[in-house]
C-alpha cells in the first residue's frame, strides 16, 4: 500500500554516521529546491564540536531531515511577512545530550514560519494529513512527516514538535549516540 511505501520497516544497513553531515547535506538539497527564494531566509547553523556519532542508515536519515527542513522552508515562504529585519530564520543545531546515563544527539530545526495550529499538531504524523491546500487545491501528499517519523522511529529515536501560529515551529529529533 501507499503507506507501506512511505514508511520503512527497518533502518537498513546501519553504520556510524555523523549526523551533522547528514543535516548539512539535507539542508543543501532543500536549498537547491528553493533556490529562487533562498535569499529571503537566513540560515543559522550551530553544531556543538563534540557531537558523537549515531548508528544509522545515512540515506534514510537524510530523507527524514529533508522532509523536516522542506516543511520549514515552505512554512516560512507561505508566511507573507518575515518576523524581523525582512528575513525569515531557519536554525539548525545539534548538541550532545545525556539522560539517565545514556548518550543522545539532539538535532533542532527551528523556523519562523506560519506555525501549526494546535488542532493539527496531534495529526501531523498521520499518513496523508496535509494542511498544504491553496485555493482549494491540495499541494502536498501528507507523507513527509509521516515518513520522517517512521525513519526516526526505526532508528530508535524520537521527534518532538512545538509550534505556535505566526511564530514558527521547533522540531527536535533525538537519536541514541555511540
Amino acid at each position: 500500500t501507499f503507506t507501506e511505501f512511505a514508511k520503512p520497516t527497518t533502518a537498513g544497513k546501519q553504520v556510524p554516521v555523523r549526523i551533522t553531515e547528514v543535516c548539512e547535506s539535507a539542508l543543501l538539497l532543500v536549498r537547491s529546491q528553493f533556490s529562487d527564494d533562498v535569499e529571503t531566509i537566513e540560515i543559522q547553523q550551530m553544531f556543538s564540536p563534540d557531537i558523537p556519532l549515531v548508528m544509522g542508515d545515512e540515506g534514510q536519515l537524510r530523507r527524514a531531515f529533508v522532509a523536516i527542513i522542506h516543511n520549514a522552508f515552505e512554512a516560512m515562504l507561505l508566511r507573507p511577512e518575515p518576523p524581523s529585519e525582512g528575513k525569515h530564520v531557519l536554525r539548525l543545531s545539534a548538541r550532545p545530550h545525556v539522560e539517565e546515563g545514556h548518550r543522545f544527539v539532539a538535532v533542532l530545526i527551528e523556523d519562523t514560519g506560519r506555525g501549526i495550529p494546535e488542532k493539527h499538531l496531534a495529526r501531523i504524523f498521520e499518513p496523508g494529513f496535509t494542511t498544504k491546500i491553496e485555493k482549494g487545491t491540495v499541494r502536498g501528499l501528507g507523507m513527509g512527516l509521516f515518513s520522517a517519523y517512521g525513519i526516526i522511529d526505526t532508528h530508535g529515536g524520537e521527534i518532538n514538535i512545538e509550534s505556535e501560529v505566526d511564530r514558527g515551529t521547533k522540531v527536535v529529533v533525538t537519536l541514541s549516540a555511540l
